[in-house]
């Protein structure tokens, strides 16, 4: 099996803070770009990574789902996103399935309105999907440009970037070497046919010092203003380590294209790895206006209802399993059940209706 880049080194890619966006406020603007989501709003790409002359392709059709809006536009999705791995001969019109070499998009997305901060749960890839690739346009990010302030707005945010090559093997283990770059990413709005608007964008990182190298992403999206979505991406991934390009399509589906998309993502749930796991969509949040917080281990008991302040600025009910010591305390979310060690100051009494040991 031939793969489309497989290597023995893992990279990653710290940014300097130095980074440069040059852009302007949208408050008022008529021309604003924005992703607009709704809670409960469901949606689906069909996306296709073709590499080495198209002999290997990642394809699948993930579902979205809006879980939470915030008042800025801020948005939290839920997904479904197997991406299957296949082959073929040169020549051939069908790819086979590899099994066990798929590719998942992360079960969970946070997105500001802009599209310019995408997070969420790592991806996880099994398969040989480029590791730069995934750098520098993670999955999650290929249905999520980042879109320019207005329609005929350029938006532009790079700089000088640390980029790590862990090289695996060796007397000694693995070694890293640290390379400076930079870092750069452009993404040109203009309108378009239809009322929609064309996204050009440019994102690459090359090596300043030391032997040249650069990888780069290149695609041209269409842009839904009034349904805030991408309709369409092409697309290309290329470095200096490969000979053919990897082509990059996304689709958005639309009637019985969904609703097949919509059934396969009921299949794919049971096919999911453990870290893909949505748990915190299991959380049972409470709302706490004027929390009153433990001080120490010994304010609380053993089986006691607590709400716990998470990464995420939120309360959710727990248990108490353990007091550790004054410093430390066991909990079990309720719901996700969930186990922490945490400090009594992250927990608060819950209120006075969610105070109940029954779960």
């Amino acid at each position: 099996m031939t793969a489309i880049l497989r290597r023995r080194r893992q990279f990653a890619l710290n940014l300097l803070p130095c980074l440069v966006t040059l852009c302007a406020t949208t408050a008022g603007r008529a021309d604003e770009l924005r992703y607009k989501f709704s809670p409960g709003q469901m949606f689906a790409y069909r996306v296709e990574l073709v590499g080495e002359g198209g002999t290997e392709r990642f394809a699948g059709t993930p579902v979205f789902m809006v879980k939470e809006v915030q008042k800025d536009g801020d948005a939290i999705l839920s997904v479904v996103g197997r991406l299957e791995y296949g082959t073929r001969p040169r020549g051939a019109k069908t790819f086979t399935p590899q099994p066990g070499m798929e590719a998942w998009v992360g079960s969970r997305v946070t997105i500001d309105r802009l599209g310019h901060s995408v997070s969420g749960r790592k991806e996880t890839v099994y398969g040989p999907l480029p590791t730069m690739l995934q750098e520098l346009l993670p999955l999650k990010k290929l249905f999520f440009v980042e879109l320019p302030f207005g329609r005929k707005d350029t938006y532009v945010n790079s700089g000088t970037a640390n980029l790590w090559l862990t090289k695996q093997g060796g007397f000694l283990g693995p070694t890293i070497q640290t390379t400076r770059g930079y870092l750069e990413l452009n993404v040109k709005a203009e309108p378009d046919t239809g009322g929609s608007v064309k996204l050009t964008k440019d994102r690459s990182f090359r090596t300043t010092q030391g032997p040249k190298q650069e990888w780069k992403y290149q695609g041209t999206s269409r842009f839904d203003a009034d349904r805030g979505l991408i309709l369409a991406t092409d697309g290309t991934y290329t470095d200096d380590d490969t000979k053919h390009p990897l082509k990059v399509t996304v689709r958005l589906l639309e009637g019985a294209d969904f609703d097949k998309a919509l059934k396969q993502s009921a299949a794919d749930v049971a096919r999911r790895p453990p870290e893909q796991d949505p748990v915190e969509e299991r959380r049972v949040r409470v709302d706490l206006k004027s929390p009153t917080r433990f001080k120490s281990g010994d304010d609380l008991k053993r089986g006691s209802v607590v709400a716990h302040l998470m990464g995420d600025y939120q309360w959710y009910l727990a248990d108490v399993v353990e007091i550790v010591s004054k410093h430390k305390v066991a909990i079990r979310l309720r719901g996700s059940k969930e186990e922490k060690d945490v400090h009594p100051g992250e927990l608060a009494h819950p209120p006075a209706d969610k105070a109940s040991k029954k779960k």
